[in-house]
């Protein structure tokens, strides 16, 4: 029966709650014939929580290979927590040149890529145009050794996983056409974080010398940035230099959780207003602030006294934010979201933040240039958890 309706799959999602229930139901399909299948997704929802190790795959887990039965011909590939066989040798027999999403969602390090096995897939897919990767297996890997070059890429969800690697991958990634950034981490990002991104060293020994704009940087060609709040130490420069480097930004995620330092969000919205750009002087063409093209910003957490004075500051130094998002409390005070409401396009409420927040950068990105009152904006705004009621998004 399969067989008379494998050719026409051009979707298949294969979630199980076992490591062997996926080994039997992939040994059930690959025989079939899917020359129409675009999109696959694997994902193996086993997960055994311990507090010392954190989430780790059952031991009955194999290695699976789920690629084999489907040929070359898939645009979006994402592997969640399954336990994958990522040897060499299968990977060098796949094609992966058609390409276009590929997310690396694991919970849990054990079944991720190496670094290494990750660019071999990278130096297949061409055609690639966003990038999420979670996790990469073993503590150590060996220098990567090549440059990707990805130059459709426009959208990379990074999880941080050491200042080394993060490094590496940098250095070693080529990617003109990236607009969406996307750096997630559980604390507040630190020095050593602002300056690898900046491809600075992280302990310079004059890290408040003038430090001189590279003549390229990923960081210059972002349109839309999702970071934890920087943190509050450290010298002001540092991070001032790092928001300099931003002038096309338009779309800003900042994260809090309870691992934030105290006070970075009120540090962060008030450089963002105060801040002058350590590099501007008085022959410089752009404007004397800091993400001078910023006109949406989108909050974990909205506290109460922050925003009315982050949005009149922006104002009131010729770059008004338009748009804004956040996880608003329930008792969040009333008068001031009816001031927030009245000086702004959009006022929105996001619920449940980190719920299909992978890869979703590029839907924020599209949300902020988006006409009000359009389907597609309705569209956009269910994408990220919320929806639009009386000119308003609202949450659901």
């Amino acid at each position: 029966m399969l067989n008379l309706h494998s050719y026409r799959w051009r979707s298949f999602d294969l979630v199980a709650d076992r490591g062997d229930a996926v080994d039997s139901a992939l040994a059930l399909f690959r025989p079939l014939r899917v020359p129409s299948l675009r999109r696959l997704r694997v994902s193996n929802i086993t997960a055994q929580r311990s507090y010392e190790v954190g989430y780790a795959p059952g031991r009955h887990m194999d290695p699976v290979v789920p690629f084999e039965q489907f040929g070359a011909h898939i645009e979006e590939l994402t592997v969640g927590s399954a336990f994958v066989n990522w040897d060499d040798r299968i990977l060098e027999c796949l094609d992966f040149s058609g390409l276009k999403s590929l997310n690396m969602s694991s919970m849990y390090i054990k079944v991720g890529p190496t670094m290494v096995q990750l660019f071999n897939i990278l130096s297949k897919s061409p055609n690639l145009t966003t990038l999420v990767c979670n996790t990469f297996e073993g503590q150590e890997h060996p220098p990567l050794p090549f440059i990707v070059e990805l130059p459709a890429l426009r959208s990379l969800d990074f999880v941080w996983c050491g200042i080394n690697r993060l490094t590496d991958f940098l250095q070693h990634l080529s990617a003109p056409n990236l607009r969406c950034f996307s750096l997630k981490w559980f604390c507040s990002m630190t020095m050593g974080i602002i300056s690898t991104l900046m491809e600075l060293d992280p302990d310079p020994p004059e890290i408040d010398a003038p430090t001189p704009l590279p003549a390229t940087s990923f960081l210059q060609r972002l349109h839309a940035l999702r970071i934890s709040t920087p943190t509050s130490s450290g010298p002001e420069r540092r991070r001032l230099l790092f928001y300099e480097r931003m002038q096309d930004v338009r779309a800003l995620v900042l994260e809090t959780t309870t691992e934030s330092i105290p006070d970075a969000l009120q540090l962060a919205l008030s450089e963002l207003v105060r801040g002058r750009p350590p590099h501007h002087t008085s022959t410089s063409i752009t404007p004397a602030v800091l993400l001078p093209h910023l006109t949406t910003l989108i909050l974990m957490t909205a506290e109460a006294g922050l925003l009315r004075p982050f949005v009149e500051g922006r104002k009131n130094i010729g770059v008004p934010l338009k748009r804004l998002f956040a996880d608003f409390a329930s008792d969040y005070p009333m008068l001031e979201m009816e001031w927030l409401k009245q000086n702004l396009e959009v006022v929105g409420t996001v619920e449940k933040f980190w719920e299909n927040e992978d890869g979703n950068l590029e839907t924020w990105l599209a949300l902020d240039a988006e006409p009000l009152d359009t389907a597609r904006f309705a569209e956009l705004c269910a994408d990220v958890g919320c929806v639009v009621s009386g000119g308003y998004a609202l949450a659901p």
